[in-house]
């Protein structure tokens, strides 16, 4: 990475996949030659305040889901919204107790979704992700390039996401 910022893109990085892995969004499992697996990569930006003003370095993992092929790799896409009586619901408690209704944020919430078994789903292990030895041992490994990650949740750019 050739850039200014590299130790603040470091530490976005390593707080993305502590989230991920907080979340249990994979497990490391044993390649073999059967699996269809995703590539991943990583999208950076920064996030900014009213002012222009940096405020923090933003960096997501994704799954490159366009090497997914419907019918093999997943059957049907959706995009989870909130239903619209849930809306009202919030704003009338907004309402009722003089409460100024605003705008909130849950990190990391697309990925907290659970992956659905029927296609399961696996990716090469990003770049910056280590992997203890103790974990290659366990799977009777003895490289990371032996070793990828099967998706228990959701993750981003993939075709068939949450339900």
């Amino acid at each position: 990475m050739k850039t200014k910022d590299k130790d603040l893109w470091i530490v976005a990085i390593k707080y993305e996949l502590d989230s991920l892995k907080q979340n249990g969004t994979w497990k490391p499992v044993m390649k073999t030659e059967d699996l269809k697996i995703l590539n991943t990569k990583w999208l950076f930006k920064t996030k900014t305040n009213a002012q222009g003003e940096i405020e923090r370095h933003k960096a997501r993992m994704v799954a490159c889901g366009n090497e997914q092929v419907f019918g093999e790799d997943f059957m049907l896409t959706y995009a989870p919204v909130m239903e619209i009586i849930s809306a009202k619901v919030i704003l009338a408690m907004a309402q009722h107790w003089k409460v100024p209704a605003r705008y909130g944020d849950v990190p990391n919430a697309y990925v907290k979704a659970s992956a659905e078994e029927e296609f399961p789903i696996y990716i090469k292990i990003p770049q910056g992700m280590d992997i203890r030895n103790q974990v290659l041992k366990e799977l009777g490994v003895n490289s990371v390039n032996e070793t990828v990650l099967l998706l228990l949740q959701s993750l981003y750019l993939r075709l068939k996401t949450s339900r």
